[in-house]
């Protein structure tokens, strides 16, 4: 359990890491080096495995919305469609407003 976490940890710190990188980058290189990073955070996320399961696309796309990704980055770095991106973003309000009582 212990190690699984500090696997976890370590990946978040990696993955928070290369998004400051990223959205600092201006060369003419930017959409190369930008599609290298969105394939080495969807690795990272589909290899972080917290509890032994695999991590759903929605709680991908909360993780990456959280650190303050705009709808259409997650959608780039996950390979979904912006709009499959904006349904999970709804149902996560939703959830969240359900558990906090409001309608």
């Amino acid at each position: 359990m212990r190690s699984q976490l500090d696997h976890n940890s370590n990946t978040t710190v990696i993955l928070l890491h290369i998004l400051v990188v990223r959205s600092t980058v201006a060369s003419k290189d930017t959409q190369l080096l930008m599609k290298r990073l969105d394939a080495i955070i969807n690795v990272l996320l589909e290899t972080a495995r917290p509890n032994g399961e695999e991590i759903t696309v929605r709680d991908k796309v909360r993780i990456l919305a959280s650190i303050g990704l705009r709808p259409i980055e997650i959608a780039r770095i996950l390979g979904i469609g912006v709009t499959h991106v904006g349904v999970e973003l709804h149902k996560l309000r939703k959830s969240k407003r359900t558990r906090s009582g409001k309608k």
